[in-house]
């Protein structure tokens, strides 16, 4: 048994939860006098951070007043205790203003006393005042310039509104300049704030503090004492915890910077890592992260391969005659094993997906245990668009309509749970129906004959026969009796057999003492095995006494059969004697034509009582019927509100419309399919018309009503009359006039809106039309192979890459791409640089892998991604790289 890999692959750059603002016991306001003894200290710093780890935080920043002093010792218990930790301090600048200075984990002490020495905080001067109080000889400009340039530090102003902060302590020209200090990139502020005027500032709308760059924002404890630390904190995302991970993501606080982790409200799973054993990609494991990925890669690297790798180990087909076919073919051949662990929401768990080419999948559990009634889909179920896939989404009537249920797929599950259960229900009055009216016209054909035999009897009773033979006929009953009987007895016999192979053999015991409860499962087993025994005996009981009842049937039937035999003679001398009197009648025509007319006079009974049946089960149908038009209405409704919804979330660039049942080609083609040789025209312009339904159209041919219903011609609606049987109605008259999704895309210049629908756009224009649906559809996995081949140009950044940005907060994305926009202005969290090795055959390699801050990734993607360097500049340029 294998359990999963561990550690799983890197996934890039991820969420740590962050205090930045943490004192030491030198401060004066810690709850204790500051220890002397390095044990008892050691004991303090373990227990500091043992209550911020007890909170969830995983990073910390010590920043004591302009002191150093506690830092190694808190850095080795942070190091027990695996959380990071920055070293630092905090500083106040010659204006009064504090300043929190951050550096490099493994920064040394000796050189947060040279920057402290640099920013005129010396050691003497700090041994020589008197004063915790002291300033620093430089202005915050000055400070900042020198920690973030001179020392590979990261300066953050702290608690801008309160003491000391930067907006309580400046005022007038000198307050506004102090806060549009370009090399500022973040404050610490309180979380809330209760001043108009300040949070004016803070928003970067009041004109004389407007700042070219808005700063990030930050929520610290300030703590001094383990019931302070991390009371208040901060998600903040990073490869690793560093003074640049800091900068990249106050450069870029909307995508990395969030007051609580932005996936705890998701409700759908992750893929976590995919790994290949043989093919292309022999030997490779990469992690995606839970926000966006991108594939970067010349072509023939592998990019599509991982998409379609995950496609195929879910058991997903892929589009027919696609790109994607083909390459599967090629690069999934026998023997070829493709693992994806993935991440479920509810509950919390890890599974594995193995497949093994040409095998089906198999799901394993954390441990290893494979888990047979557990598919891959009812873990997640991503959803996947191969090159040029979104192209023809945006051409298909069902695909559009898709994307809306996609959007509003938790209001749409109960609407949609109770159609089908109304729709089995209608199958199985259809079924109902069908047995009824075959018994019916059976019975119908068998008492046909009833007024024939009836006459023949007639002319027996004249002759006499009746009296003669009345013995004879009571006997010819009592045989029919015991036919039946035997008959019934046989049939339960069957059903016995039948329950007796049926039914599983006893369980064998399969619980171990390693099995963490095998307390439990014993018990289990044990009442399992316990009624499959009982199950078993009482089989063999009934068994045994239907054997011995047919036993006794039999000595019964022999018994008659013997009193029987006795009188046959005088009954062979009766019909002789009414053969003499009588020669022109045959008394065993009698006795035949008695016995078929007793047989079919308890069918008239029955077909009374069938008839009252369909009668009242196709009152039941017309009900159904009824509700299941109500279901479909309210299914539309939903749609409809999910397509006003999903146009806002477009911030309305698409709008989307649902038009009531205006899809009706599953019902065009299902009447074409019957072949009544009604003519195609003549079908079209029925269905077409705004009062055709499935249902109602059933009801016209029933009656033979259809004749000049729905534009339809006399001989046209005859051909339909004469050519569909009851089953066919049936079948169709449950058919759904599909609803139809609209599309229409704004392509108007910035500030004017031109909306055209999807007819009338290029195919660049309608694959983006529909990347921008889908980034708002669904919260599953979505994977998409080089949607910039189908994106209109004009799009790709002010529409495709916000909307990815925004996207990847709300579900994971895995995008191959070899546009830069993509993956550098769309601040992807992992970026896998793939590439192919030479060889034959040639092979598939993960060049580089992390975020775009990552030096070995920026320089690999600036060689492949288009744009290049061009990208990165115009990056530099909006973050200051």
């Amino acid at each position: 048994m294998s359990t999963l890999p561990s550690p799983l692959p890197d996934r890039g750059a991820r969420y740590f939860r962050a205090d930045l603002q943490v004192h030491t016991p030198v401060d004066k306001r810690w709850p204790s006098a500051e220890p002397r003894d390095p044990d008892a200290r050691s004991h303090l710093a373990l227990r500091y951070l043992e209550a911020a780890k007890a909170r969830g935080v995983d990073l910390v920043g010590v920043t004591e007043h302009h002191d150093v002093s506690w830092i190694d010792t808190l850095r080795h218990a942070a190091n027990r205790l695996s959380i990071s930790l920055l070293p630092g301090f905090e500083v106040e600048t010659s204006e009064g203003v504090h300043v929190l200075c951050l550096f490099e984990p493994n920064t040394k002490v000796v050189d947060l006393e040279e920057a402290l020495a640099l920013l005129g905080l010396g050691r003497a001067r700090r041994h020589e005042s008197k004063s915790t109080d002291i300033r620093s000889s430089l202005v915050l400009a000055e400070v900042i310039r020198k920690v973030q340039t001179v020392c590979g530090g990261i300066c953050i102003a702290a608690h801008v509104t309160s003491g000391k902060g930067l907006l309580a302590t400046l005022e007038g020209g000198a307050r506004a300049d102090a806060w549009k200090t370009p090399e500022l990139l973040a404050a610490q502020v309180p979380q809330a704030v209760t001043n108009e005027g300040t949070q004016r500032i803070l928003d970067n709308d009041d004109p004389s503090f407007r700042r070219e760059r808005p700063l990030a924002f930050v929520l610290t404890s300030d703590a001094r004492g383990p019931e302070e630390i991390g009371t208040q904190s901060v998600w903040i995302k990073m490869q690793r915890p560093s003074v640049e991970g800091l900068r990249q993501a106050f450069l870029d606080p909307e995508s990395r910077i969030a007051s609580e982790h932005p996936h705890s409200q998701r409700s759908a799973g992750e893929l976590v890592s995919v790994s290949w054993d043989a093919g292309f990609l022999d030997g490779q494991s990469v992690g995606l992260s839970p926000e966006l990925t991108c594939l970067i890669g010349g072509k023939g690297t592998g990019k599509s391969t991982i998409v379609e790798s995950v496609r195929w180990a879910f058991d997903m087909d892929p589009p027919q005659e696609s790109d994607a076919q083909r390459l599967r073919e090629q690069v999934l051949k026998g023997g070829s094993k493709v693992t994806v662990t993935v991440k479920t929401a509810a509950p919390p768990a890890l599974h594995r997906i193995e497949r093994t080419s040409p095998h089906a999948p198999v799901v394993r559990d954390e441990l290893g245990s494979v888990l047979a009634d557990v598919a891959p889909r009812s873990l997640m179920t991503p959803l996947i668009f191969s090159q040029k896939q979104l192209h023809d989404t945006a051409q298909s009537v069902q695909g559009r309509l898709e994307l809306v249920d996609v959007f509003a797929d938790d209001r749409l599950v109960e609407v949609r749970t109770a159609e089908r259960r109304q729709i089995a229900a209608l199958r199985d009055n259809a079924q109902a129906i069908l047995t009824e009216g075959r018994r019916i016209d059976d019975w119908e054909a068998r008492l046909g004959e009833l007024p024939g035999l009836e006459q023949w009897r007639k002319r027996f009773q004249e002759a006499g026969f009746e009296q003669r033979l009345a013995e004879r006929r009571a006997l010819d009953r009592e045989q029919t009796r015991l036919a039946a009987l035997d008959e019934a007895l046989l049939s339960r016999l069957r059903s016995v057999e039948r329950m007796a192979t049926e039914v599983a053999p006893p369980t064998t015991r399969q619980v171990t003492d390693e099995w963490p409860n095998a307390d439990l499962l014993s018990q289990a087993e044990a009442l399992v095995i316990s009624t499959t025994e009982d199950f078993a005996r009482g089989i063999d009981r009934l068994r045994a006494e239907l054997v011995t009842a047919r036993e006794g049937l039999a000595a019964a039937s022999s018994e008659w059969s013997a009193r029987r035999a006795a009188r046959q003679s005088d009954f062979d001398a009766a019909l002789r004697e009414l053969q003499k009197t009588m020669p022109d009648v045959d008394p065993e025509r009698y006795l035949d034509v008695e016995r078929r007319i007793e047989a079919l006079l308890p069918l008239q009974e029955e077909l009374r009582r069938a008839r009252e049946r369909v009668a009242e089960v196709r009152a039941q149908r017309d009900a159904a019927l009824v509700d299941l038009q109500e279901l479909r209405g309210r299914k539309y409704r939903l749609r409809a509100e999910a397509a006003r919804e999903l146009t806002a979330a477009t911030a309305e660039d698409v709008r989307v419309k649902v038009n009531y049942q205006a899809d009706r080609s599953r019902v065009l083609e299902a009447l074409r399919r019957l072949k009544t040789g009604v003519r195609n025209a003549a079908i079209e312009t029925m269905v077409a018309d705004p009062s055709f339904s499935p249902a109602d159209f059933a009801r016209r041919v029933r009656e033979g009503q259809l004749s000049g219903s729905f534009g339809l011609p006399n001989g046209q609606a005859s051909l339909l009359e004469r050519g569909l049987g009851e089953e066919e109605l049936l079948t169709f008259e449950i058919l759904e006039l599909c609803d139809e999704a609209t599309v229409e895309l704004d392509v108007g210049p910035l500030g004017q809106r031109d909306y055209r629908p999807l007819d009338r756009l290029s195919p660049g224009q309608k694959s983006t039309a529909i990347l921008l649906l889908t980034l708002q559809s669904g919260t599953e996995p979505l994977l998409i192979d080089q949607p910039e081949d189908d994106l209109d140009n004009r799009f790709v950044y002010d529409d495709v890459v916000q909307r990815l940005r925004g996207a990847k907060q709300r579900r994971q994305l895995v995008v191959a791409t070899h546009n830069a926009n993509i993956p550098v202005l769309g601040d992807a969290e992992q970026i896998l640089v793939l590439d192919a090795l030479p060889g034959n055959p040639p092979r598939g390699e993960v060049k580089a892998h992390g975020p775009i801050d990552d030096s070995g990734v920026r320089a690999a993607s600036e060689q492949i991604l288009e744009g290049g360097k061009q990208a990165f500049r115009k990056r530099r340029e909006k973050y200051g790289w």
